[in-house]
């Protein structure tokens, strides 16, 4: 008996929502055609959600992780703006602390075909207390020796810091790596 309370129209039109993160009255999310708008939406009234500020960049997120205070971590793809040919991983941190204007402090595109982390949760690795984000990345058009890895990053105010880059043995389903 799920009865509808408020509703978006007419924005994004052609898009598909990716990812989505609700922070307390502020709902956060991706949508993709050929860029990757995230939307900030004041939900505190639920009969009557608007529409606070948006930041665009290349790609998309899949995933969207609170990142200690004002932060918001995306995991997705980039992707090339005429064709939506899959680039590589992309992690992006988006700078929350004003809803009406989030903006982009830093991204990484990784080589990289997929990431089971992109689809499942469970996958990634998000330890704010430790600085610690952790997910795998599998490139089959890479030798078997070369196509599965598992990377380890942390975030400081100049950006991403890659950490680690561990090599998987065996070039194997890792869904639940982390």
């Amino acid at each position: 008996e799920l009865k509808e309370l408020g509703s978006l129209k007419d924005f994004a039109k052609g898009e598909e929502i990716y990812a989505a993160r609700y922070i307390g009255n502020i709902a956060y999310f991706i949508t993709y055609h050929n860029t990757d708008p995230l939307f900030a939406v004041d939900i505190a009234d639920p009969t009557n959600p608007i529409i606070l500020g948006q930041v665009e960049i290349s790609g998309f997120s899949d995933y969207l992780h609170p990142f200690g205070e004002n932060l918001l971590l995306g995991l997705g793809y980039e992707t090339d703006p005429e064709t939506s040919e899959r680039l590589g991983i992309k992690l992006v941190m988006f700078d929350i602390s004003d809803p009406v204007k989030p903006s982009i402090k830093d991204f990484v595109v990784l080589d990289g075909t997929y990431t089971n982390a992109a689809d499942n949760y469970k996958g990634i690795l998000v330890n704010v207390k430790k600085n610690l984000i952790g997910f795998d990345t599998n490139n089959w058009r890479l030798s078997s020796k070369d196509c599965a890895n598992y990377e380890l990053y942390q975030w400081s105010e100049d950006g991403f810091v890659q950490i680690k880059e561990m090599d998987m043995e065996y070039c194997i389903n890792q869904y639940y790596t982390r």
